[in-house]
């Protein structure tokens, strides 16, 4: 049951990445456009499109971080001197 877990993690998790990359030209161009007046409510609103974009960015990192950990194999271990080779 982990292991589909973790297929769907990993999925949704590139699908996150896919879609903060596509959207990477429009953010930078949205971020440095509005950080030339120096209007208090474009400040703000740069501070939230980060987080924003910093949010997401760490739950696509978690995403297929716990992905990849539930889909590799663990090693069997069959007596006590392999324990250490592996």
């Amino acid at each position: 049951m982990k292991k589909v877990f973790g297929y769907i993690f990993l999925v949704i998790g590139i699908f996150i990445s896919l879609g903060l990359l596509s959207s990477l030209p429009k953010s930078l161009k949205e971020i440095f456009g509005k950080s030339q007046t120096g209007i208090a409510n474009d400040t703000a609103y740069i501070a939230g499109f980060i987080c924003g974009i910093l949010f997401l960015a760490v739950i696509a990192f978690l995403l297929i971080r716990f992905g990849l950990k539930w889909i590799s194999r663990k090693p069997v271990i069959r007596e006590v001197d392999d324990i250490g080779r592996k």
